[in-house]
C-alpha cells in the first residue's frame, strides 16, 4: 500500500516538474526564418517555406505570415506551431488595380507559449500578369473572347452579342503559371474588383453585336452606359 501511494504521488508530481522546467528555461527565444521567395504576379498563390524554433528550448504557439502592399495589409495566415521544425504557408496576392509592378512585403512573426515574439521581414517580388486572352462570360451563359492590345498588353478588346443593348457578365483571368489563379472581375459595391460578387453591365446603345474593351490594369471597361448622352433608337 505504501508503495502504491508513493507511485500515485510521484505521477501526480511530474506534470509540476515539467511546469518548473519550462519555467527555468524563462521567456524563450522564438526563431524564424524563411527560404527566399520567388518573383511571382498578382493573384498568385505564394508558397512560403518557415522554420521556427526557440532557441531555449520554449514550446513554440503560433506563427503568423502578413503580406503588406505599402503600409496595407492585404492578407495573413496565422498557423499552430505544435512543434520546432519546418512549415508550408500559402497567402494570396491580390490583384488590385493601377498597383505598379514592385516589391511588396512579408512579415513573419513567431510567438512561444510565454508570448515572447520575434519577427522577420523579407520582400517579394510581384508584377502585373499579362495575359494572352480574357473571357467574357455573361449570366445568361454566353462566352466571348478578348485580346490584348498590341500597343497595351492589358487593354483587351473584341465583340460580344446580346438580345438587349446591356450584356451583364464577368471577365475571367486564365491561370498564369503554377502558382496563378483565375481571376473573376466583377462588381462589388458599385466598383469594378477582382473576384467581384456581381456581373459587370457592358451597355451599349443598341442590341446586336457591339465591341467592348477591359483593362486589367485599370479595370476600365465598356461601354459604359453614360446617362447624360441621349440614345439612339434600338432597332
Amino acid at each position: 500500500m505504501k508503495c502504491y501511494k508513493f507511485i500515485m504521488a510521484a505521477a501526480l508530481a511530474m506534470p509540476l516538474l515539467a511546469a518548473c522546467s519550462d519555467d527555468d528555461k524563462g521567456d524563450g527565444s522564438p526563431v524564424v526564418s524563411a527560404a527566399q521567395i520567388a518573383p511571382a504576379c498578382f493573384g498568385d498563390s505564394l508558397s512560403l517555406d518557415i522554420n521556427c524554433k526557440d532557441a531555449d528550448g520554449v514550446a513554440l504557439s503560433t506563427v503568423n505570415a502578413q503580406l503588406f502592399y505599402g503600409e496595407e495589409l492585404v492578407q495573413q495566415q496565422k498557423v499552430r506551431t505544435k512543434t520546432e521544425g519546418d512549415y508550408k504557408l500559402r497567402l494570396y496576392a491580390p490583384v488590385y488595380k493601377d498597383i505598379p509592378d514592385g516589391k511588396a512585403t512579408l512579415k513573419l512573426t513567431l510567438q512561444n507559449i510565454k508570448f515572447a515574439t520575434t519577427e522577420q521581414t523579407c520582400e517579394v517580388e510581384l508584377s502585373r500578369p499579362k495575359y494572352d486572352h480574357l473571357t467574357v462570360v455573361g449570366t445568361d451563359g454566353q462566352q466571348f473572347e478578348l485580346r490584348p492590345s498590341a500597343d497595351d498588353p492589358y487593354l483587351f478588346t473584341g465583340n460580344v452579342t446580346s438580345e438587349t443593348n446591356k450584356l451583364s457578365a464577368y471577365v475571367v483571368a486564365p491561370k498564369v503559371g503554377e502558382q496563378g489563379n483565375e481571376v473573376r472581375f466583377g462588381v462589388t459595391a458599385s466598383e469594378v474588383v477582382a473576384n467581384g460578387a456581381s456581373a459587370i453591365d457592358f451597355t451599349n446603345v443598341r442590341k446586336g453585336t457591339f465591341p467592348v474593351t477591359f483593362n486589367t490594369r485599370t479595370f476600365e471597361y465598356t461601354p459604359v452606359y453614360d446617362p447624360s448622352s441621349a440614345p439612339e433608337p434600338l432597332e
